[in-house]
């Protein structure tokens, strides 16, 4: 974003130790994503097909939803209730638009997984 002809000259700059001074900034938690790969590809592929994406993009899509839902309670403690406010990051404008249309179909694949029983296939 440092180029000026592309993004416009900057209008206001302050540094991270500034805001925590003035208490602008909220808390927040840095979450680390892990889910073994023979799941992903069990609880996305259909998502895979559906949406082309890889299995490393439905292993991503995945532990962000699973991190929103407080799936694996153990990394939250006693805070079990799901997030309200997700903030996420993407390099490109075309990759967040992605995961816009996948992500909803992600979560609703995985949630009807979870409640039917395995059947073995």
């Amino acid at each position: 974003m440092e180029d000026e002809d592309i993004f416009g000259p900057v209008l206001y700059k302050i540094g991270f130790g500034s805001a925590v001074e003035r208490e602008l900034l909220s808390d927040y938690k840095v979450i680390v994503l892990e889910i073994p790969g023979d799941a992903v590809e069990e609880e996305a592929s259909m998502i895979m097909e559906k949406h082309d994406i890889s299995l490393d993009e439905a292993g991503k899509l995945t532990g962000c939803y699973r991190a929103i839902a407080k799936i694996d309670r153990r990394e939250f403690g006693d805070d079990t209730n799901p997030m309200r406010r997700v903030i996420a990051y993407c390099r490109k404008i075309s990759i967040s638009q992605k995961v816009t249309e996948v992500f909803p179909d992600l979560v609703k694949e995985y949630n009807e997984r979870q409640e039917s029983p395995k059947t073995g296939k």
